[in-house]
């Protein structure tokens, strides 16, 4: 394939209100895409969801250090973090349904598992989570 294309590129971010994100530290990983939302996360743990035309749709501080990319999975957006965490959340109103403590720290961002999504730990524990 021709790679020299460009195939689509996406709006430039928005500038954020004060009282939205404050501080914003870069964002190092990828964005999280599918056909409504594009997801980021801020190194300093800010959470963006922006609609598919970069309109800011809500944010979120996560208040923990991220280094992994998001992932949109369903109508859900999952977030792992450098202090033993993985969060879900709604990906439609930014509520936090579900947070749990891992065993060690994590740089790996989640991926899709068939029904499930799995992701590793830096000491090599392998943690898969499914709705069932």
């Amino acid at each position: 394939p021709d790679v020299k294309k460009e195939m689509w590129i996406g709006p430039k971010l928005p500038d954020f209100a004060a009282n939205s994100i404050e501080d914003l530290k870069p964002v190092i990983n990828t964005a999280s895409i599918n056909d409504q939302f594009i997801v980021f996360v801020s190194m300093n743990g800010i959470v963006a969801c922006l609609d598919k035309f970069g309109n800011e749709n809500w944010t979120y501080e996560l208040g923990e250090e991220v280094n992994s990319a998001p992932l949109i999975f369903g109508d859900y957006v999952y977030i792992t973090t450098k202090h033993e965490y993985i969060y879900a959340f709604d990906i439609f109103n930014s509520d936090k349904l579900w947070e749990y403590k891992l065993r060690s720290r994590t740089f790996a961002s989640p991926i899709v598992c068939g029904k499930s999504i799995c992701f590793s730990t830096e000491f090599g524990q392998i943690y898969s989570f499914s709705d069932k």
